[in-house]
């Protein structure tokens, strides 16, 4: 999407040169991730997984809607922009939440799509601009651990799931991906130009 890509080269320009991060500067637009975890809690809590194996999905999806409420108080769209994106969201996870349980797969079967929407931008611009800029490499550490240990807990306490395990491990790989990236890019955006 140029849009999140803009954004995204936006926000990376004016932290990697000193400057603070604006708002006009952040895509005031829906997070692929409140959508992709609401999506994951409703197909582990429909298929009756354990609580404990999607309960970050929840905690994840509230942060991001609370990201995505601070966006349009700071910076507000249009009334009818809000109220389509807020129903179009409530409306697709109605619709998984009653789809029934044959076609539960099919929203796992989505999720690495989602994944490599999520993940490849950000891959990519690093490359493109040859720096990592303001990536946090402590936050995508985190991340790998949480992949990682995610991966391991689908193993232990759901079994074999292969969309859930192909998910996690895409996951751990596109983060370890970024996590070369900090290894073979600098940090400044102006140390690779």
């Amino acid at each position: 999407d140029p849009d999140v890509q803009a954004g995204y080269a936006a926000c990376r320009c004016n932290t990697s040169a000193g400057r603070p991060l604006t708002v006009p500067a952040v895509p005031a637009r829906p997070r692929p991730a409140a959508q992709r975890c609401a999506s994951f809690a409703i197909y582990h809590a429909r298929l009756g997984y354990p609580l404990d194996t999607y309960a970050e999905n929840l905690v994840i999806t509230a942060q991001n809607l609370l990201i995505i409420a601070i966006y349009w108080v700071l910076k507000p769209p249009s009334a009818a922009h809000m109220l389509g994106v807020s129903t179009a969201g409530v409306l697709l996870h109605a619709v998984l939440w009653l789809l029934p349980a044959r076609w539960q797969s099919l929203v796992a079967q989505a999720q690495p799509i989602a994944m490599l929407w999520g993940y490849l931008p950000q891959i990519l611009l690093n490359a493109r601009l040859g720096c990592t800029g303001s990536l946090s490499a402590v936050t995508t550490a985190a991340r790998f651990a949480g992949c990682s240990i995610r991966l391991a807990t689908t193993v232990l306490r759901i079994g074999d799931d292969p969309w859930l395990l192909a998910t996690y491990g895409l996951a751990a790989s596109l983060t370890a991906a970024l996590l070369a990236q900090f290894a073979l890019l600098p940090a400044n955006c102006a140390a690779a130009s």
